[in-house]
């Protein structure tokens, strides 16, 4: 396969090792195919194979073809909370949106992703951002009330 072929970076994310992901990264690998290679390999669970993609320059903000950075990608497929710290680390934006202009922490909060939420309130994500949508307002004000923060 050619390193700018989309079918190698997207069969490259379900690799379960860095090799073969290292290999494209390292020999041109576009941003919009390294982006493909990270959201596609969050449709699985595995934290230290994450790291690594990070580490080899997987970006989390890289939104490629997919029109979303890692985030979004990451609460869609029910990814453990490890995994959504990993991607606050690495930089990813907590207050990023979709086209449809629904954010990461009000994305969490529908799919009662408590935990998730937490994480992004600790990371800077704005609590107002649910204000227009009630359900969302509510979950926000308790879960802040647990955290011991002002509403």
């Amino acid at each position: 396969a050619e390193v700018t072929d989309p079918e190698a970076a997207y069969h490259a994310g379900e690799c379960e090792d860095i090799s073969c992901i290292r290999v494209l990264f390292e020999n041109g690998l576009d941003a919009d195919n390294r982006a493909t290679v990270l959201l596609r390999h969050l449709d699985f669970e595995n934290p230290d194979l994450l790291q690594e993609i990070l580490n080899a320059g997987g970006d989390p903000n890289a939104r490629g073809i997919w029109k979303k950075n890692a985030l979004p990608q990451a609460i869609l497929r029910g990814r453990s909370r490890v995994v959504i710290e990993l991607l606050v680390d690495a930089g990813v934006d907590v207050r990023s949106q979709m086209e449809e202009r629904e954010t990461p922490i009000l994305m969490a909060l529908r799919h009662g992703r408590r935990d998730v939420a937490e994480v992004l309130i600790q990371a800077g994500a704005s609590v107002d951002e649910v204000a227009p949508f009630p359900t969302g307002k509510e979950d926000v004000d308790a879960l802040l009330k647990d955290l011991g923060r002002r509403v």
